[in-house]
């Protein structure tokens, strides 16, 4: 079913237990977590013409660690676990659209660690545009910072390095 989030909602809380995945018609959505201490870090974005979602929670029907957030009016189609596991065992290419999604965040988590651990944050911030096209007209700055693991001051010293 389609449906519509405006700016600044929070479609999800972490806590609760994913029964859906979303497709991106417009918009970006902020997936973050928060630390103990009560502080916010983004973990990734996601865009147009995207599938997105908490994929352990849907998978393990364990609650997430996840907050999703919109930051933009967003047009989303909503899609139930259960359709999409109907469409694995009964559609033609079912279980190949599946495996393309799981490989496609695959390789999402695997850059992401390795940005986290292996890239310096000039090498992040520099990434960010490919890996997000516009991302700095679209996003608060404050969420950039998080996202690459800089303070905003650190993230205004690079881009004066750019």
């Amino acid at each position: 079913s389609k449906k519509v989030f405006k700016k600044k909602q929070i479609i999800s809380k972490s806590g609760t237990i994913s029964y859906n995945t979303l497709f991106i018609n417009k918009g970006i959505l902020r997936f973050y977590v928060t630390d103990l201490d009560g502080n916010e870090h983004t973990t990734h974005f996601s865009l147009e013409n995207e599938f997105t979602g908490d994929y352990t929670s849907f998978l393990l029907k364990s609650t997430s660690v996840y907050t999703m957030q919109a930051l933009e009016n967003m047009d989303v189609i909503i899609i139930p676990n259960e359709a999409i596991k109907w469409g694995y065992d009964n559609m033609k290419y079912g279980e190949k659209l599946g495996r393309l999604i799981a490989e496609s965040y695959f390789v999402f988590m695997d850059n992401r660690i390795n940005n986290t651990y292996v890239k310096t944050p000039k090498e992040r911030y520099d990434s960010i545009t490919s890996i997000y096209p516009n991302i700095h007209n679209r996003v608060p700055q404050h969420m950039i910072a998080s996202y690459i693991g800089v303070s905003p001051i650190h993230l205004s010293r690079l881009k004066r390095k750019a």
